[in-house]
């Protein structure tokens, strides 16, 4: 056996075989596609590459109801070689009643500096939802701001994380790597669950 042979080999136990292989146990064409592609161009994966990202699918608990929260994380260089995770997003329909864009627009007069902004008083109490529009064109309402927010007043609870992905991409292709358990069968564990050629990336040969 080859050394690209004993290559493909090992990196296909890599690989979801209950995704990846038919009744027969032969290895799909795309497992295999992909497996020809990490060793022909040599690809090597590392902690500080921004090409990959991971999801934590959790829950929190917001005034008495539990709703499932996904956080996207990321590598974040600190300095040197120091490296350490950050939340980059989440994701949850608990933000469904914190809507991002405001229905309604609300206006500052370019005149109020004259009556000493008398009016944002009212104008802020009649229109709560819409405040951000009276903000600087920088500001930007996001998920990950009310989450902090709710989090930093107490609203909400964080119950545990349940499920844990990682997203890889690479030049023509990315995967995913999940834990997988079964009851019968070696190949378990932190396995290649999905596989997608990233077309739009792909060159015309």
């Amino acid at each position: 056996m080859s050394d690209k042979q004993l290559h493909k080999k090992n990196l296909l136990t890599l690989v979801n075989l209950d995704q990846f292989s038919n009744d027969k146990h032969e290895i799909s064409k795309l497992a295999n596609d992909f497996a020809d592609y990490v060793i022909d161009n040599d690809i090597k994966i590392h902690y500080e590459d921004t090409t990959w990202y991971a999801k934590a699918n959790g829950s929190v608990i917001y005034e008495g109801k539990k709703y499932n929260m996904v956080f996207i994380l990321k590598t974040e260089r600190v300095k040197d070689v120091i490296y350490k995770w950050v939340i980059s997003d989440v994701q949850s329909t608990l933000f469904d009643r914190f809507p991002i864009e405001p229905k309604d627009s609300i206006t500052i007069s370019p005149a109020d500096h004259g009556i000493g902004f008398m009016s944002l008083p009212e104008t802020f109490n009649l229109n709560r939802k819409s405040i951000g529009t009276s903000f600087s064109k920088d500001y930007k309402r996001s998920h990950l701001s009310i989450f902090d927010y709710l989090m930093a007043i107490g609203k909400i609870k964080m119950g545990a994380i349940t499920k844990i992905s990682y997203f890889f991409h690479l030049h023509d292709y990315n995967f995913v790597v999940e834990r997988i358990e079964k009851e019968k069968g070696y190949n378990q564990g932190w396995l290649i669950n999905l596989i997608s050629p990233n077309k739009t990336e792909n060159h015309e040969k």
